[in-house]
């Protein structure tokens, strides 16, 4: 698996290499705060995902989405792929889905979640706070 998502990140490096604003980085999600820190952000203005949630143990994806929640700030989007829906329920637990759009032309077809930070959260949470 990691060799895979080692020749993915290739791909990736290769196709976005000097565009202006396009950070990649290989590395744990759980400490994506961090990385926007070295990087000398505040928060991401976009995060997107295609961690597999619904098969990842519970306490991994709790300490993902918590660290997403203050990557993205009050403006930021977080923007997930997922084969099912069986944790939309807990993806609401953290966000405010804004929309949900069915892929099928993805094999096999694909959900792609858009979400906002919850709107009850009063104070903007920042990368460097956080952790």
């Amino acid at each position: 698996m990691i060799e895979q998502n080692d020749r993915f990140y290739e791909v990736l490096r290769k196709q976005f290499y000097g565009m202006p604003g396009v950070v990649l980085i290989h590395g744990d999600a759980a400490n994506v705060c961090g990385f926007l820190r070295e990087q000398g952000f505040r928060h991401a203005d976009y995060i997107i995902s295609g961690l597999p949630f619904t098969s990842l143990p519970q306490q991994v994806s709790r300490r993902i989405l918590s660290q997403t929640q203050k990557a993205i700030g009050i403006e930021g989007i977080f923007i997930t792929f997922q084969y099912t829906l069986l944790r939309k329920t807990f993806l609401e637990h953290y966000f405010n889905i804004q929309k949900i759009v069915r892929v099928w032309r993805n094999l096999p077809p694909a959900y792609v979640l858009h979400m906002k930070l919850k709107c009850c959260r009063r104070k903007q949470t920042s990368a460097n706070s956080a952790v």
